[in-house]
């Protein structure tokens, strides 16, 4: 009688024990970041220069890889629970292909990275009139992301929809790619290019060209403060975001001395401009 016992209470335990590890299981999909990354002007930008081992050719376009735009992706799927996306305003197909040729230090591309690609026909038209982002707007909801654990990057803010404010984390002003900042100056005065988008001193230049690595930073004091049950991932981003990314296109004390060891060589002549931060 004992040995059945016995037998039956080591069934009880094993039962409670699968219980107890289903428990957290479940759980997981609650406790999901979604990271949602605009594409165009975002983690890529126009290009002009086949040449150049950075660009990427999509049928008759030219893409150039943002800075930091590997480097980041890559960096924020190590963390257990972040889930990347990413949705631009261009053709599925397009973005699809890019995202296929952008490929990361260690071989995955980062269509390999992300849960989903949302695209132009997942805007939701808000107008008849306006602009492109005045008429369409990326709403999060009808894509099954939880505002409450979502954060989309964009250059353009305008595509926030109507009570998402929260979700959107602005990149900053949006300048041209220039590799080298003396090149900027040479297209002042080229009617073929919008002149507001031609960064005109080296603290503009600078802050377009790492803008991702201030956002990455962000993100992840984000996430790690939350592991540590300080703060909530979305409150700790709307509290210190213009702390961490330089709207006013200075550059601040927090990363002075990281950025000051990562300039090129080409451009160490600008070195003076950034005491002016």
């Amino acid at each position: 009688m004992r040995l059945i016992q016995g037998i039956f209470l080591i069934f009880l335990l094993i039962s409670c024990s699968r219980t107890v590890v289903r428990s957290p299981a479940a759980e997981i999909g609650q406790t999901d970041i979604n990271i949602v990354f605009d594409i165009d002007y975002t983690i890529v930008q126009p290009a002009t220069d086949p040449l150049d081992p950075d660009v990427i050719k999509i049928d008759d376009e030219l893409y150039k890889v943002n800075s930091w735009t590997r480097d980041i992706i890559e960096s924020l799927s190590r963390h257990h629970n972040v889930r990347i996306y990413f949705f631009s305003g261009g053709k599925k197909e397009r973005n699809e292909k890019l995202l296929k040729k952008i490929k990361t230090n260690s071989g995955r591309s980062l269509h390999e990275f992300t849960q989903d690609i949302f695209s132009y026909d997942d805007l939701h038209q808000v107008a008849e009139e306006g602009s492109f982002s005045q008429r369409l707007k990326k709403n999060l909801i009808p894509l099954g992301l939880n505002l409450d654990r979502t954060i989309l990057i964009d250059d353009n803010a305008n595509f926030a929809f109507k009570g998402q404010e929260r979700n959107m984390l602005w990149l900053g002003k949006t300048y041209h790619h220039y590799e080298d900042f003396n090149k900027s100056f040479r297209d002042l005065g080229n009617t073929k290019v919008l002149q507001e988008y031609i960064p005109t001193s080296f603290q503009q230049w600078f802050v377009a060209r790492n803008k991702l690595k201030f956002v990455y930073e962000l993100l992840d004091d984000a996430i790690v403060n939350e592991q540590l049950g300080r703060v909530d991932f979305l409150d700790y981003i709307s509290t210190n975001r213009e702390d961490y990314i330089p709207y006013g296109e200075k550059f601040s004390d927090h990363y002075r001395k990281i950025y000051l060891e990562e300039l090129p060589d080409k451009n160490m002549n600008c070195l003076r401009a950034i005491q002016s931060f």
